[in-house]
C-alpha cells in the first residue's frame, strides 16, 4: 500500500531529473499530495469517500486548530502556500513554473515530514519507512 511519504520520494525523483517545466510541476504536485495525505491522516480525516476532507477544508482545519502539536504547527506554516503553489502548477498553465518553485514545494513538505518523524531528514526519506 502506498504511503504519503512515497509521494515525497517520487517528488524528489521527478526533481532530480527536472529539465522541463512539466517535471517541475509534477514534483510540486507530488510534494503537495504527500503533505495532504499525511496531514489529513494526522487529523484523523479521510481523503476518499463521501465524508472525505477537501483541500480548502483541510487548510481551514489547520488555521483554526489550537492544539499544541508540532506537526500541526509546521503544517499551518506551510500547507496553504504549498496548496497555492500546487494550484498554480496544476491549473495555471500560462504561468511559468520552474526549478525554484519545485525546490520550495519539496522543502516545505520536508519541514512538515521532519517534525512528523521527529528527526531531521536531508533529501531522502529512507528512515521514514521505519516508522
Amino acid at each position: 500500500m502506498i504511503q504519503p511519504q512515497d509521494f515525497l520520494i517520487a517528488a524528489e525523483a521527478a526533481l532530480s531529473i527536472a529539465d522541463t517545466e512539466v517535471q517541475c510541476r509534477s514534483a510540486i504536485h507530488l510534494a503537495y499530495y504527500a503533505v495532504f495525505h499525511m496531514v489529513a491522516a494526522h487529523l484523523g480525516r479521510e481523503t476518499t469517500g463521501d465524508n472525505s476532507v477537501k483541500h480548502r477544508e483541510l487548510a481551514r482545519l489547520l488555521r483554526t486548530n489550537n492544539k499544541i502539536d508540532p506537526v500541526l504547527y509546521e503544517a499551518k506554516r506551510n500547507f496553504t502556500r504549498l496548496m497555492t503553489l500546487r494550484f498554480r502548477a496544476d491549473y495555471h498553465l500560462n504561468e511559468s513554473i520552474g526549478i525554484n518553485d519545485a525546490n520550495d514545494a519539496i522543502d516545505w513538505a520536508y519541514e512538515i515530514f521532519d517534525v512528523k518523524i521527529n528527526q531531521p531528514v536531508s533529501n531522502k526519506l529512507k528512515n521514514l519507512t521505519a516508522t
